[in-house]
């Protein structure tokens, strides 16, 4: 069992590191680096960076360096630091907006489990008694029409039907608005529709400029 365990905890470091690798090169593909798009956004606003602001930019987070070294500045401020880098688009580090979105989160994840649960007793218990009936039949068609349709294809039909027929739009709700669509002071998680990412940030570690 020991073995077993470690050897299932192992695999998992594996795909964990594998991913982060994917994400990282994913995340580098695009032509140029971050500080481009940040020059872009600054010219588009009317503002710019001078050629030493950019150098320093450059020089700090190692866009001059080899890419591994560019993985290994990230990775390691990620595991020793805790540092998941700087988010350009609300100007915070990027583990406060993991701080604010993750009760949204584990409420949305959360509530979905309940619910399944829920429903897939009530649903095997009726099975069980009433075996071979047209319900029972009724909800294994239903059962396999949900495990072969993608989650997102299910998540894009549902969210037309509650536009369409009940008016509820994908709004945003993260925290940093919240309060002023529910009217009320600290906000309301009941008035949350939807769950934005935290992403446009850079897969860099954080340093002050």
């Amino acid at each position: 069992m020991l073995f077993y365990t470690v050897k299932r905890l192992g695999w998992s470091l594996l795909t964990i590191w594998l991913i982060s690798l994917i994400s990282f090169f994913i995340i580098q593909a695009p032509p140029g680096d971050f500080v481009t798009t940040l020059m872009a956004e600054r010219d588009a606003d009317g503002g710019n960076l001078t050629s030493a602001q950019i150098e320093v930019l450059r020089d700090r987070y190692g866009l001059d360096q080899p890419w591994y070294v560019q993985y290994w500045v990230w990775i390691s401020g990620i595991i020793f630091e805790f540092d998941f880098g700087y988010s350009f688009r609300y100007n915070v580090p990027v583990v406060e907006l993991l701080g604010e979105y993750m009760p949204y989160t584990l409420l949305l994840a959360g509530g979905s489990l309940i619910l399944t649960w829920i429903i897939a007793f009530a649903i095997g218990i009726y099975s069980a008694v009433r075996r071979y009936s047209f319900g029972d039949h009724a909800f294994t068609f239903l059962g396999f029409i949900g495990l072969s349709v993608p989650n997102f294809v299910l998540a894009l039909v549902f969210m037309y039907i509650a536009f369409r027929y009940f008016g509820i739009t994908v709004g945003d709700c993260s925290p940093r608005n919240t309060s002023t669509q529910s009217g009320l002071s600290g906000g309301s998680w009941i008035s949350c529709r939807t769950l934005p990412s935290p992403h446009s940030s850079s897969p860099l570690p954080e340093r002050p400029l």
